[in-house]
């Protein structure tokens, strides 16, 4: 809020949001998944920068006894798919702030869903991830909105 108000620089900004994922990726660090828990990869999409959203998902996930693999920002659909895929994950999480990636989130989505396997879930998330078209979503794909929704999303698939 300070950042968009022009309080604080950019910066600024970017020193807490490092610190802020340091402290995040410090709460996924002990793992307490069971060594039979579900896996799940979680990343932004090419052209996303922002990763703070899906780090705090990387945090929520691991603290809901999931493997977690963070792969961070700015990937190609295929190399997302391509890391769920050889780890065996059963949910992939994206995370999208940035509205001018967008116009181009449904073929990424669709090519995302292209190379997972027909069973691994596909969670959408992020302050732009409401606005994408819900019936264009390719299946096993489904937006969730908040930390609440994103913990019955991972109860239900584990």
């Amino acid at each position: 809020v300070a950042w968009a108000q022009e309080e604080l620089g950019t910066a600024e900004e970017h020193l807490c949001t490092t610190v802020t994922e340091r402290v995040l990726a410090w709460l996924g660090e002990p793992s307490t998944a069971d060594p039979g828990s579900p896996r799940i990869v979680v990343a932004t999409l090419s052209g996303e920068r922002h990763g703070l959203g899906a780090r705090l998902v990387a945090a929520a996930a691991g603290l809901e006894g999931w493997h977690v693999t963070h792969l961070g920002v700015d990937l190609p659909a295929r190399d997302i798919a391509g890391a769920a895929r050889t780890l065996g994950a059963a949910a992939v999480a994206v995370s999208l702030v940035n509205a001018d990636t967008l116009p181009g989130a449904g073929r990424a989505l669709a090519e995302l869903r292209q190379g997972l396997p027909a069973g691994t879930a596909i969670l959408l998330g992020g302050g732009s991830a409401p606005r994408l078209d819900v019936g264009a979503l390719p299946p096993g794909a489904e937006v969730v909105t908040g930390l609440a929704d994103l913990r019955r999303a991972l109860g239900r698939l584990a």
